[in-house]
Order: structure tokens, then C-alpha cells, then sequence
């Protein structure tokens, strides 16, 4: 799928954010080609983040080429706090697939 917002630049929405949260648990979900940062978890204390998949692809091969690459900063999951476990899971995209 074509990512719409990148024409935007730096000034396009994040698909999923959670700020100031404790007792966090993610699991089982799809997240399809994101914007921008695609699971911000801010200042968070005790998550867990498990089979969970993201996908930020500009088309369906499956490497990264030229057309994919400008799906810049469509991190997977970025995340800061404490005690953030994350396992098994699938992340696609152009940037960083996980980052605190």
C-alpha cells in the first residue's frame, strides 16, 4: 500500500500513541503502513508488547527499493519508560524498527 501522508514531512500524524501510562499490554495487532512513527509508547512503566506485526511498505516486494525507501521514519515501535519488554514480533518498514 502507498503511503499518503509522505508529502507531509515531518509533520505527519503517529498511528498509535500511549503517554504517561503504566500497566500496558499490546498484542495481536496489525499495524498497516503508518504515516510516521507507527507505536509511540511515551514515559511508559510496565508494557509488554508481543505478536504483534507492522508493515509500512510503498509497494509489495519484499527488499527494500528505491520507491520503499521514502517511506522514511516509520519506526516500529519507539518507546521510552521502563521495564518495556517487546518479543515476537514482525516489523517492515524504512527506518528504525525499534528505538528508545
Amino acid at each position: 500500500g502507498d503511503i499518503k501522508y509522505i508529502k507531509y514531512g515531518e509533520k505527519r500524524p503517529r498511528l498509535f500513541h500511549i503517554s504517561h501510562s503504566t500497566n500496558i499490554n499490546i498484542n495481536n495487532i496489525y499495524f498497516k503502513d503508518s504515516p510516521y512513527w507507527t507505536c509511540y509508547l511515551d514515559s511508559i512503566k510496565n508494557a509488554e508488547i508481543s505478536y504483534t506485526n507492522i508493515s509500512a511498505r510503498r509497494s509489495n516486494r519484499d527488499y527494500h527499493d528505491l520507491k520503499n525507501l521514502a517511506a522514511f521514519n516509520t519506526d516500529g515501535f519507539d518507546v521510552s519508560g521502563t521495564n518495556i519488554y517487546i518479543h515476537d514480533c514482525e516489523i517492515w518498514n524504512d527506518d528504525d524498527c525499534i528505538c528508545s
